[in-house]
């Protein structure tokens, strides 16, 4: 029932149990400009200008700053596995943190093969994908063993946006086209199905597909991972970003 914002230099937490009336819980200052947040149970990590804070949300009224990484450039997209938080940070590639012990979290590699091109990243263990800015494509890498980090495969992306459902990636594959991956043995990714007409921004909740077309176009992804559409919500002439929450669309302008 919570929704968490970043505000270039601040966070907000909000009450959304009434979607038409959202209450701000709390308000907290960064002392640099944000771009992105990742929330894992009730911790908050958050890149942005040369600075990763991660923060415990434990107490929504006060959250609580437990430590920060310094990082090279402005960290654009942040994924997590198990101990390990990755960071694209644009112009300098992406870092490898560990945090096991949060409190002092450290930089355990770095890799800096794709200098002045990292965008998006998403992580099927052991596989990061890594969206490249205006190449096309989306770059696969095998990081099990931080020291030997390597290149093992590519898919065709223009993503600003992958999501990981249920052992599918969904990405942007062209402009207004959605293709659906079978990522259960994320080395071999293997196509299942694409629809074209819908672009980025897309969320996915309950197994139905919401994808800005003309509008909001909503779809029903049936077993065979095939899209059904199911209606379109044609009131939002701009749409840069949303989020899905039990039924609730939330429009980022």
């Amino acid at each position: 029932n919570n929704l968490v914002l970043v505000e270039e230099d601040k966070f907000s937490i909000l009450n959304i149990t009434d979607p038409s009336n959202p209450e701000i819980i709390s308000q907290t200052n960064l002392n640099f400009l944000a771009r992105e947040i990742l929330i894992q149970d009730t911790i908050a990590y958050i890149g942005g200008a040369g600075n990763i804070c991660i923060f415990d949300l434990s107490d929504l009224v006060n959250p609580l700053q437990i430590s920060n990484v310094p990082v090279y450039d402005y960290c654009v997209s942040l994924a997590v596995f198990d101990d390990m938080l990755y960071a694209s940070c644009c112009q300098a590639g992406i870092y490898l943190i560990n945090i096991s012990d949060l409190q002092n979290p450290s930089i355990e590699a770095h890799y800096d093969e794709f200098l002045y091109s990292t965008a998006l990243i998403e992580v099927k263990w052991p596989i990061l994908f890594v969206q490249l800015f205006d190449s096309g494509l989306a770059k696969l890498l095998n990081v099990e063993n931080p020291n030997n980090i390597e290149v093992v495969g590519e898919i065709a992306s223009l993503s600003e946006e992958f999501i990981i459902d249920n052992d599918v990636l969904y990405i942007n594959a062209e402009q207004n086209q959605i293709n659906l991956f079978d990522i259960s043995n994320p080395f071999e990714p293997i196509q299942l199905s694409s629809y074209q007409g819908v672009g980025c921004p897309f969320a996915i909740e309950d197994d139905v597909l919401y994808a800005k077309g003309n509008g909001i176009d909503v779809f029903q992804i049936d077993v065979n991972h095939e899209l059904t559409p199911l209606g379109i919500y044609d009131s939002w002439n701009i749409v840069q970003g949303f989020e899905v929450s039990e039924g609730i669309a939330f429009n980022i302008t």
